[in-house]
């Protein structure tokens, strides 16, 4: 039954004071590094999937110019989903320092879904697997335990996790507490690398501005000292554009997350559609596993119970599903498949309404609802250039989390009823038929 559009339906929200907020809520402490033994890992690494393994750098570049601002490093994971890491050196990050998620995903490789706590000595890392894919951002490096038991508990709030790892002293049913160091001296130690600036027009235009220079510098001296006293000395002003390309950055015309969003209507449907044909198309002797569908497209596992692979290839290839890809691990015992979706339109929807009155609204909703939900919010800022600058806020937002039965076609009133809302990850379970939605909502200043 679909969702009733009344509960929606705005009512006057009372004004709050942001200076009265609790400063633990306008920020999430996090570190970039830690120690395990006598090696530094990198962690807190922004994880996306991989389209092309053959080609990964045009995405990595596109993800990093427009997606994460001063990333400079990158890393591919070398087997298993296709995925990519960004990192930046700015906040800790090194070019050769190993990434911590490749270790213990290698590590794990038996066991597709895991949610993990590690206590380290720069504090808590917190690391989710689902699928065989490292969740976007739930590979952090929390400076402070209950960040990371925060983050923790929500999680576990999603059922059929492998592996539940937390610290014993937390006392959480169903947990383990196991040694970072010996899982991480199991699993492969794949590096940082540098993210090589490729020429841009900008670059181009640089150049250029030097060869004129250059060229204006030669013609000066040959003018001057080698063309003989007949020679009109006369002193050419270098070209305008040098002075041009130096003034050309502005900040205030730096693109908005909200000015490109993926419609969240049309991502709900497709997801929607392409897990309605997964989940009629059986599979003799293999099980199909959780579904994730981002704005890059759907990916999924099946694992083998019975039977062969050829099974699973002949079914795919009867049911024609189009566009999917599947592979298959070393042993053979698991399959993972991509979808992508390539004609989601995008739209420009500017925010409306601030983060406060947001939290207060999506509160109330689900409150109406009796249905729970996870809320934070997030402040971006530009990093200092100057020695001594003070950053700059760009915008901020409220993320949710909420696990629901009722299927994308009837959120469609919710989706539709916040401007700047983005939906970043729906994951549906084929045993439960339990759909889990994340998403974010843009604030205005």
């Amino acid at each position: 039954m679909a969702l009733d559009d009344d509960v929606f339906a705005e009512e006057p929200i009372q004004e709050v004071d942001p200076s009265k907020l609790n400063p633990a809520e306008e920020e999430a402490p996090w570190g970039a590094t830690m120690t395990v033994g006598n090696t530094v890992y990198a962690a807190s690494i922004f994880w996306q999937p991989l389209q092309d393994p053959d080609n990964p750098l045009p995405e990595v570049r596109e993800t990093a110019e427009n997606v994460l601002d001063n990333a400079d490093l990158y890393v591919v994971r070398p087997s298993g989903m296709p995925q990519y890491g960004l990192g930046i050196s700015s906040e800790g990050h090194r070019s050769g320092m190993p990434v911590a998620a490749l270790g213990l995903v290698d590590a794990f490789s038996d066991v597709p879904s895991s949610v993990s706590v590690f206590k380290v000595p720069e504090g808590w890392w917190f690391i989710a697997i689902r699928n065989d894919l490292i969740l976007s951002e739930e590979d952090m490096l929390f400076l402070h335990e209950e960040d990371a038991k925060k983050n923790f508990i929500s999680m576990m709030a999603v059922p059929d996790w492998g592996r539940k790892i937390a610290p014993k002293e937390w006392g959480i049913d169903g947990t383990e507490e196991l040694d970072i160091g010996e899982i991480l001296s199991r699993g492969s130690k794949v590096k940082l690398q540098k993210l090589k600036t490729e020429f841009s027009p900008k670059n181009i235009v640089y150049i250029a501005a030097i060869v004129l220079a250059l060229g204006w510098l030669a013609y000066y001296i040959i003018s001057n000292y080698f063309g003989g006293d007949e020679v009109i000395r006369e002193v050419i002003a270098p070209p305008p554009i040098i002075k041009q390309v130096v003034d050309k950055p502005k900040i205030q015309n730096e693109p908005m997350p909200w000015d490109s969003l993926v419609l969240s209507t049309e991502l709900a449907s497709s997801c929607a559609d392409a897990i309605k044909i997964l989940t009629t198309s059986a599979v003799p002797g293999w099980k199909l596993g959780d579904i994730n569908c981002k704005a890059t497209g759907l990916s999924t596992t099946w694992t083998l119970e019975w039977g062969r692979i050829a099974f699973l290839k002949t079914a795919l290839k009867v049911y024609n599903i189009k566009n999917l890809h599947f592979s298959v691990s070393e042993d053979g015992r698991t399959s993972a498949g991509t979808i992508p979706f390539n004609n989601i339109k995008k739209i420009s929807s500017p925010p409306t309404m601030k983060t406060n009155d947001i939290m207060t609204e999506l509160t109330d909703i689900f409150q109406a609802l009796n249905l729970p939900i996870t809320l934070s919010i997030t402040n971006v800022q530009t990093e200092p250039t100057q020695k001594n600058a003070l950053p700059m806020y760009l915008y901020s937002f409220v993320s949710f989390v909420f696990s629901s039965e009722l299927p994308p076609a009837d959120w469609e009133s919710f989706f539709n009823s916040f401007a700047s809302l983005e939906i970043t990850d729906i994951m549906y379970n084929p045993e439960s038929n339990v759909w889990k939605y994340e998403g974010r909502i843009y604030g205005r200043k």
